[in-house]
């Protein structure tokens, strides 16, 4: 009798290692992947570059909704006359905001991105596909208002930093 409750407490201590040692594998620590948002949280500046008769220097935020989704905010936008953008024409604080759900890989000018889909929520309705990508510490985006895939990055290629 003594014996069976031995095998028994073993049997016990066993299956509570085994379930305890399980539970402490899944948990996934520092090695467990980080969602597709992760990379993009944070404030962005981009570098001075051409727009629509401008140049301008745009400060944007993302703040991580869930693992594929990100609130993206436009929290300024200074416009300049000249290229190296040191005569300041305009500060525009009209805050543009709207939700970038990350959606599968792609590969865009040689590279592989992540593909997203802008929905705004300051002007409903309005919307686009884009490319983006992290590479360092610079964001890369690029996105067309048309039917047609972009054919090149915001900003010329230069990258928005992170701040």
């Amino acid at each position: 009798m003594l014996g069976q409750l031995n095998r028994i407490q073993l049997k016990l201590l066993f299956i509570f290692g085994l379930s305890a040692a399980i539970t402490i594998a899944g948990c996934g620590g520092s090695d467990s992947p980080a969602d597709a948002a992760d990379a993009y949280v944070g404030t962005w500046k981009s570098q001075c570059f051409s727009w629509l008769g401008n140049y301008e220097v745009v400060t944007r935020t993302a703040s991580k909704l869930s693992a594929t989704q990100l609130v993206g905010t436009v929290v300024n936008t200074k416009k300049y006359s000249d290229a190296a953008c040191t005569t300041l024409v305009s500060t525009d604080t009209t805050t543009e905001s709207g939700v970038y759900t990350i959606g599968n890989k792609a590969t865009f000018l040689g590279q592989t991105v992540d593909s997203y889909k802008y929905d705004s929520s300051t002007t409903p309705g309005s919307g686009y596909l884009g490319f983006a990508v992290v590479n360092g510490s610079g964001l890369y985006v690029a996105a067309s208002f048309t039917s047609e895939n972009p054919t090149a990055w915001w900003t010329g290629g230069i990258p928005y930093v992170k701040q």
